[in-house]
């Protein structure tokens, strides 16, 4: 890449050299054309084929891809096309001083050169015409294996078509000027399916409250031109929300920036931003949103009718951000599964299509007919989660009896500075770090999870299942509160006689058996805060409440969602040079070296200057 890089320099300092006998001028003319190719990405942007041009000439980062091990037919091919334009365009001006031409001629050679150049230059970019060759040892630069396999089963032709929505606060991601930008992210995936087209829909639709401030009493077409205006766009490349709704139904979106991958044969996905600091999906969720087309992804059921957190519904306690907020990256709709409540009160039954049952921190008790369908469902062997709460034991316990597992009495508590003793930070086990690589990978920094609220886990091995300890608190500061309920106004204290003992208290459990066939799997937890929007909101150090309810349903689903992206560690991890030894590779690197060719530089001159 650097080599490459040089010679086009070079190339290019050459021709502008011809131009002038002046090295001063030759030399800022040298500068004056390398700015220019440096920004000419900037050129036309708003001109289809003038974008893909201008991006195609630009020479800034061309060589980045190269140092960071992924060599590519297209930047080559830029490479060898302009240094082969330069090197022409000196020939051309050197011919011109020994020999006379008409002006037509010499002009239809200039025009000729440099229109072969483009012509090369935008068929080499084409999707179809691109070649890879990843050369790193992780092959970092790649898709994982998970995600090629997902895009060898999509046959056919496919569509990305991205809405972008004016009045909404992401808008500039997919306007015309930062569209080629916008295409990069997609450049793994075109790798290995090059026929996907990429389209964009502008459109406007109030949906920022910002706008509504700035301009209270425009209708959206009003703020749609006075922004066109101010933002130098053309307001005709708009389309009112009405029209765009005769073809689709972005509501349920939130107007907000966002593509739709349509399959030839009526297949159609949602791909979101987030609001994080990554904004754009990663591999995880864009290969999960592939898997769509090809595979019958998990449905999770959310049991209700008995004052279960809500899933709709953005209270602390809730799960919106668990389950479908469209906008948080780790919610199971993002990530690979189906979300619906269920109902198994009267004559409604669980679905047979759910795959994974949530049954978390009721407040009333299911009834006699309402535990006969909930066994029905155990014993067809499909996976569960039952998440607890202190406080509530005789509720969950029931529940649990036949797995052979008991919330403890008493609340588990934790003080420490000004946080309420019952909110507690929990160790992960490797146990969990075997479940998800996510976990795993993370379980080198030591990470924690929050709970409140917790109880804790009892639980005996002779049930028929295989029972693993995913999450549990440490023995010195956590005891089992059996006195103190209030713990916003009473204070607590560690009481031994009120038989309140300091130990590892395991918090979250994994079971499994064999049953019809097929493993069964089922997720044990002591609070419901630990996926609560409460929990996954804070943003804590080392924190991992979002990746360990990853893990959690990943190894609930059989590793069907959300898709495995991880990437074995590289053999060199390790930084040999010792902190001591910096001063010498500074004098060496900084001082000998150049002093050698300083040296040997001068003696070239001599040597040249004597002859």
């Amino acid at each position: 890449g650097l080599y490459l890089l040089l010679c086009a320099y070079s190339a290019i300092g050459l021709f502008v050299s011809t131009l002038t006998s002046y090295q001063v001028v030759a030399a800022v003319g040298t500068l004056v054309v390398l700015a220019i190719l440096n920004f000419l990405n900037k050129i036309g942007q708003d001109i289809t084929f003038v974008r893909d041009i201008t991006y195609w000439l630009c020479l800034a980062d061309r060589s980045n891809s190269m140092m960071g091990g992924m060599l590519s037919s297209e930047d080559l091919v830029y490479y060898l096309m302009v240094i082969i334009l330069f090197l022409m365009l000196s020939i051309f001006k050197l011919q011109s001083t020994r020999q006379t031409e008409s002006v037509l001629k010499t002009c239809s050679k200039y025009v000729g050169i440099i229109a072969l150049v483009m012509l090369v230059g935008y068929v080499s970019s084409r999707p179809v015409c691109l070649y890879y060759w990843d050369v790193t040892e992780t092959k970092r630069n790649t898709l994982t294996p998970t995600s090629q396999e997902i895009m060898k089963k999509l046959d056919g032709n496919m569509t990305i078509t991205t809405y972008v929505n004016f009045l909404e606060d992401n808008y500039y991601f997919g306007m015309p000027t930062f569209m080629n930008n916008d295409l990069e992210r997609f450049k793994q995936y075109l790798r290995f399916k090059p026929e996907i087209k990429m389209k964009y829909v502008y459109y406007y639709k109030s949906a920022s409250p910002v706008l509504n401030v700035q301009y209270p009493g425009l209708s959206d077409k009003e703020r749609m031109e006075k922004l066109a205006s101010i933002r130098n766009f053309n307001p005709k490349m708009f389309i009112s929300e009405e029209e765009l709704r005769k073809t689709i139904d972005l509501s349920g979106e939130g107007y907000r920036f966002i593509r739709v991958i349509e399959r030839e044969n009526g297949q159609r996905a949602f791909l979101r931003i987030f609001d994080d600091i990554k904004k754009f999906p990663g591999e995880a969720e864009m290969g999960v949103t592939f898997k769509r087309f090809t595979t019958r992804l998990p449905i999770v059921g959310f049991l209700t009718g008995h004052g279960e957190p809500s899933v709709k519904e953005e209270l602390t306690k809730d799960y919106s951000l668990f389950a479908n907020t469209n906008t948080y990256r780790n919610s199971l709709i993002n990530q690979g599964f189906d979300v619906q409540e269920v109902s198994i009160s009267g004559e409604n039954d669980i679905p047979d299509n759910i795959s994974i049952l949530v049954i978390a921190d009721m407040k009333t008790g299911l009834t006699d007919m309402e535990k006969d369908k909930l066994d029905r469902y155990i014993s067809s062997g499909r996976n569960l989660v039952l998440l607890g709460r202190s406080q509530r034991q005789d509720l969950m316990n029931p529940l649990l009896e036949s797995f052979g597992v008991k919330l403890l009495p008493g609340t588990l508590v934790q003080p420490f500075g000004d946080k309420q003793p019952d909110e507690l930070t929990l160790t992960l086990t490797k146990e969990a770090g075997a479940m998800y690589n996510g976990i795993r990978e993370m379980l080198l920094k030591k990470p924690f999870i929050y709970m409140q609220d917790v109880a804790g886990l009892e639980y005996a091995t002779d049930r028929g299942f295989t029972v693993q300890e995913l999450a549990h608190t440490d023995t010195i500061t956590t005891w089992n509160e059996m006195e103190t309920i209030d713990f916003v106004n009473d204070s607590v204290r560690f009481n031994p006689s009120a038989a309140e003992v300091k130990r590892n208290y395991p918090v979250a459990l994994a079971l499994s058996r064999m049953l019809n066939g097929q493993e069964q799997r089922i997720f044990i937890a002591s609070s419901s805060t630990a996926f609560s929007n409460q929990a996954l909101a804070k943003l804590g150090k080392g924190q991992a409440n979002s990746t360990f309810l990853i893990g959690t349903f990943c190894w609930l689903s059989h590793g069907e969602a959300p898709i495995d992206v991880s990437r074995p560690l590289g053999s060199d991890n390790d930084v040999t040079i010792q902190h001591d030894s910096f001063p010498y590779i500074r004098i060496v690197c900084l001082g000998i070296l150049p002093g050698l060719l300083l040296i040997c530089g001068i003696l070239i001159w001599i040597y040249r200057k004597r002859r």
